[in-house]
């Protein structure tokens, strides 16, 4: 039986790359996937200084949508920063203050589920996307 040749893999275009992993840039699209809940909020304020807030609600959203992590040297959008700013009532030009190294490190370690060990970032994730955690991870 002759072997099946392999599929040939397909690269992305910028253009496909950016649809997929950049965050939405259009005020009706930020609406739709960077509008923050009540428990949100909630959560948000548990941070200490505007900075961190800010930090945490744009990591949060980019939890969201696109579905992945904010980097550490990237910078968001300045309509989403001054978006996400306005909804937890803090100055969006402390952008730079909310997304230093160091800030990031630390508002990760405050997104550590307790007790979940093995799938903390699924389980984040999930969290985003507001699926229950499996039992598995005492939730």
């Amino acid at each position: 039986m002759p072997a099946r040749p392999k599929p040939r893999r397909q690269e992305l275009t910028e253009a496909q790359l950016a649809a997929l992993f950049d965050p939405a840039a259009e005020q009706r699209d930020m609406v739709r996937h960077y509008t923050l809940s009540d428990a949100d909020l909630a959560m948000i304020r548990r941070c200490r200084g505007d900075h961190s807030r800010l930090g945490y609600a744009l990591m949060l959203c980019y939890l969201r949508y696109p579905g992945r992590h904010l980097h550490a040297n990237e910078r968001p959008p300045a309509a989403l920063a001054a978006f996400v700013a306005e909804q937890i009532d803090v100055c969006a030009d402390g952008i730079e203050d909310a997304l230093a190294p160091g800030d990031i490190a630390r508002i990760g370690s405050e997104w550590r589920v307790a007790g979940c060990r093995q799938c903390r970032l699924r389980a984040l994730h999930r969290w985003a996307q507001g699926v229950p955690r499996p039992a598995a991870c005492g939730g």
